[in-house]
């Protein structure tokens, strides 16, 4: 019953195929426990969408209670965890900043520094970052000549 459905839940309902909600809806009205999990997952989707920090408090409250009562030891101990760290994710709402940025720019660091393995000294390294990472362009001149 449940082959062939892992990646049905995974995905966010607005990006499913009409055959694919099909699916989906006869796999809900079996009310298993693994639906019941997908449906706790969804509603956590939510939390983001709110603006104010109190409303979004209020909302994981009700979520809590919701995961904490629905018999899925996985989704307790999820929500056992939010619960402790509960202020650090409604920090989000008083200062919504997140460390993508940041992230993105180590990835492109170690990315030129994988391919620096052959440079000899470390400002070579420093100069291939600088270069990649401020996105300097290209220089007109090149030390080799190409036919």
């Amino acid at each position: 019953m449940l082959k062939r459905t892992r990646y049905l839940r995974l995905k966010n309902p607005e990006n499913l195929k009409p055959a694919e909600k099909q699916r989906l809806g006869t796999l809900e009205k079996l009310n298993l426990k693994v639906h019941r999990a997908y449906l706790l997952k969804e509603a956590m989707r939510e939390l983001w969408e709110y603006k104010s920090r109190e409303k979004a408090e209020l909302f994981l409250k009700k979520w809590f209670w919701w995961a904490t009562h629905s018999r899925l030891k996985p989704m307790r101990n999820f929500a056992w965890s939010l619960k402790k760290h509960k202020k650090n994710i409604l920090s989000w709402f008083d200062h919504p900043v997140n460390n993508g940025l940041v992230e993105g720019l180590n990835g492109k660091a170690k990315a030129v520094m994988r391919r620096a393995y052959g440079y000899r000294t470390f400002d070579t390294l420093r100069l291939a970052l600088l270069h990649n990472l401020g996105n300097l362009p290209e220089p007109n001149y090149s030390t080799h000549r190409f036919l």
